[in-house]
């Protein structure tokens, strides 16, 4: 989205900021993780906030749950991978072991 990096000093609509962010995911940290009273996503350069609320537009939470269904099939793949391989050097997490049975 242009106008974001074009006039940071215009505060975009709630609606360009998570267009933004669907457009270029890249330019956004996700701070669910970690969130604690705090934004879900910031921008990296601008640190515009979004907040998965009451207020986000519905397209933008069914894009969201979309996106992280995507996301975690192939990383819970990833980490039951790597799992199975470190076990060969060291006992597994307990997160690990739960997840290779």
């Amino acid at each position: 989205m242009s106008s974001l990096v074009m006039q940071p000093s215009v505060m975009p609509s709630q609606d360009e900021l998570w267009q933004s962010l669907f457009k270029d995911y890249t330019l956004w940290y996700d701070k669910r993780p970690t969130v604690n009273g705090r934004p879900d996503f910031v921008h990296k350069q601008h640190h515009f906030s979004l907040w998965l609320n009451k207020w986000t537009p519905k397209w933008a939470l069914e894009g969201v749950t979309e996106a992280d269904e995507l996301i975690a099939v192939p990383w819970e793949k990833v980490h039951i991978y790597l799992c199975k391989q470190l076990a060969v050097f060291a006992p597994p997490h307990a997160c690990c072991s739960l997840r290779m049975r």
